[in-house]
């Protein structure tokens, strides 16, 4: 499902029980921004996201951002499957920043379908790649301003965040 609003082109892709999305849009400057939020499942990457990112880069664009939300495997399994694809090169080149929502704490889960081992491996991929932000991400009083547009964080603020961590 897609649509453009303002000259923005935002897209929901069907990626099973899953959540990607996908921004379009200029900036004040006019240059094209692309933001991607989630990846869905491994097994939907080939089917949606990576003919997404394979015109970006014909495009001779770039994703300026791919936000991924938390750890659950529907939203990062794209993601790790684009990171290892040898089929798209340059991937430095096209995917400039990455933000992780993952802490810096350390804590039990209560179950593997919340994907922590995999989001422990992203996140030290990310880092090794040196893509990964180095602070948590938290919730925040006012939006992030981001190139004209304006994000609201949806996370534990710090207190919820520091209360998560093993005594």
């Amino acid at each position: 499902y897609s649509f453009t609003v303002n000259k923005m082109k935002i897209k929901f892709w069907k990626v099973g029980s899953a959540d990607a999305i996908t921004i379009n849009f200029k900036d004040e400057a006019g240059a094209i921004k692309n933001l991607f939020i989630d990846g869905g499942y491994l097994s939907t990457y080939l089917r949606t996201i990576k003919q997404e990112l394979l015109d970006i880069q014909a495009a001779n664009q770039c994703v300026d951002l791919w936000i991924i939300t938390h750890t659950d495997r529907d939203h990062i399994g794209g993601v790790e499957v684009f990171l290892k694809d040898p089929s798209i090169y340059e991937k430095d080149e096209l995917v400039k920043q990455y933000w992780f929502n993952w802490s810096s704490y350390e804590f039990s889960p209560l179950n593997e379908k919340i994907s922590v081992t995999q989001g422990i491996n992203l996140r030290n991929y990310l880092s090794a790649i040196g893509k990964l932000q180095l602070t948590d991400i938290i919730e925040n009083e006012k939006p992030i301003e981001w190139h004209g547009l304006k994000l609201t964080i949806l996370s534990p603020n710090e207190e919820r965040l520091i209360k998560s961590k093993i005594a």
